[in-house]
């Protein structure tokens, strides 16, 4: 949980000594730092609020905060082990305005674990995954091939986790939702375990907007 910087927005016992202390501080303050001040306050709503994207879906969201060093949002799936046959849908709403790519996630003991797999890319498994936009009708993203072929790249800045992926990215828009379809069309029971999961590019900026 991400820690307010003024009392203000305390969220414990002392809620309201907070808010009165801090009303104090302001009125003995000179009319000059006000705009400091305010600065500061705009910030610290940001971090609070926007820590805590409104996501409407299937799977785990998870939300970082607008000063994530990697990727600042992630959607996981229950953990797959990628049999034959299986075909999986998942409902996506309310998602944040930032380009998001599907694609499988592989965490591993160490960095060396890691880097070993990248080079290895120890899954053989053919799947077809697909995203449709079901306001509009649009098939976003369908791919569809051998996860050995894949791209095993790293995910920055976490060294012992390596996502997997094959320019499966799209843009969501405003008010609209989404099916996630994985379909498994031969597993390989001898793969490394992959888990299904969307995630935002990394960042280091500061900006942050969402689709609501």
């Amino acid at each position: 949980m991400i820690q307010p910087a003024l009392g203000i927005f305390c969220r414990n016992e002392n809620d309201a000594l907070c808010g009165t202390l801090w009303g104090e501080d302001m009125a003995d303050e000179n009319k000059r730092d006000f705009p400091l001040v305010s600065m500061i306050v705009l910030l610290t709503v940001c971090t609070v609020s926007c820590s805590r994207f409104p996501y409407a879906g299937d799977g785990t969201f998870h939300d970082l905060g607008w000063n994530a060093h990697g990727p600042r949002y992630f959607i996981s799936f229950s953990p797959h082990i990628l049999l034959d046959s299986e075909e999986c849908v998942f409902r996506l709403g309310r998602l944040p305005c930032s380009r998001l790519t599907v694609g499988f996630l592989g965490r591993f003991q160490s960095s060396e674990e890691a880097e070993h797999m990248r080079k290895q890319r120890g899954n053989h498994s053919v799947v077809c995954l697909e995203i449709e936009d079901t306001t509009s009708g649009d098939v976003l993203v369908l791919k569809e091939g051998n996860l050995s072929e894949w791209n095993w790249g790293g995910l920055p800045p976490y060294r012992h986790d390596v996502f997997v992926s094959d320019d499966s990215s799209f843009e969501p828009k405003s008010g609209h939702e989404y099916l996630l379809r994985l379909r498994v069309l031969r597993g390989d029971p001898d793969g490394v375990p992959l888990l299904l999961m969307i995630r935002s590019p990394s960042q280091i900026a500061l900006s942050w907007r969402g689709c609501l």
